[in-house]
């Protein structure tokens, strides 16, 4: 299973900062129903702060408990979950999860030089799939952050913005207007670019990118951001606009349309409805998303 660390960063990089030992939770292997599976991680610091979940925060305060004592010796401890009886319901912490989990934990401090989590972060800073074999069945896979280009960067894409940041997806939005082009409208991982018609592809690596989003609301401006998108290898093109201008910008698009097939989701979204920006870019998103996670066959 692959694990994001983006949650996880922050308390990271406080307990690091302030030369204080933490701990990480692995889960090494699951029975039946589980909220996470195998290599599903889980950061706890000494005042018993804790970044990501393991269960839906079920067991999370009583691992707590184990971890401290990994923090004071130094030797990595395993603990059990069995959440399929009544037993549990009755005597234990009543999740009902109706699973069972290994969780492998592990010291990491400046003794161990931050690892196995440093090398993590390294990996994720560089966008570079890193898998940890830490024990003979245990290990971490990274997964990484999809980077998203959008293309227009008008009212209705500070709502994508925001859903984007909470998914923790790394975005770079372009428009050709400064009004719209402007660092502080969206929040402060995204990267914003001023551009015009002539300088569009210039200095930018749109193979970088795992999809393209247009909805500049400016013919020209979409026409070009197609063209661009079309010559690119990416798999997946969403434009916004009803049928009709889908149908004109692929006919203004000539011999570069038939590179898109396959590859366009126009209208962009899925059929969720609403009207909104927000409902929009919620129905944006989700494709987005389905997209990643190779889901979107199954939805169509």
């Amino acid at each position: 299973m692959e694990s994001s660390i983006d949650s996880l960063l922050p308390l990271y990089q406080r307990e690091r900062s302030a030369d204080r030992a933490m701990v990480l939770a692995i889960v090494r292997n699951t029975r039946g129903s589980t909220y996470r599976k195998a290599g599903a991680i889980l950061l706890i610091a000494q005042n018993g702060d804790y970044a990501g979940l393991l269960t839906g925060g079920c067991l999370e305060s009583d691992l707590l408990e184990h971890a401290t004592e990994v923090i004071r010796t130094g030797r990595p401890g395993r603990v059990s979950y069995d959440l399929s009886t009544r037993e549990d319901l009755i005597w234990g912490i009543g999740a009902g999860c109706e699973g069972a989990m290994d969780i492998e934990l592990i010291r990491v401090g400046p003794q161990e030089q931050w690892q196995p989590f440093a090398r993590l972060v390294a990996g994720h800073e560089a966008h570079r799939a890193e898998r940890l074999e830490i024990g003979p069945d245990l290990s971490i896979e990274l997964a990484l952050p999809p980077r998203v280009l959008i293309c227009g960067g008008g009212p209705d894409t500070l709502p994508i913005a925001a859903l984007a940041q909470t998914l923790h997806w790394k975005l770079t939005i372009l428009d050709h207007r400064p009004a719209y082009a402007q660092a502080g409208r969206f929040p402060a991982s995204v990267s914003v670019k001023l551009i015009d018609l002539d300088t569009l592809g210039a200095g930018l690596d749109v193979a970088h990118f795992d999809a393209g989003v247009v909805l500049s609301h400016h013919l020209a401006f979409d026409l070009a951001y197609l063209r661009l998108l079309a010559r690119s290898t990416l798999g997946y093109v969403g434009l916004l606009g009803p049928p009709m201008r889908r149908q004109r910008l692929l006919a203004d698009l000539g011999a570069d349309a038939p590179r898109l097939d396959g590859r366009l989701h126009a209208p962009v979204g899925l059929q969720i409805g609403g009207r909104a920006p927000e409902s929009i870019a919620l129905a944006i998103v989700a494709e987005l998303h389905a997209y990643f996670h190779h889901k979107l066959d199954q939805l169509s």
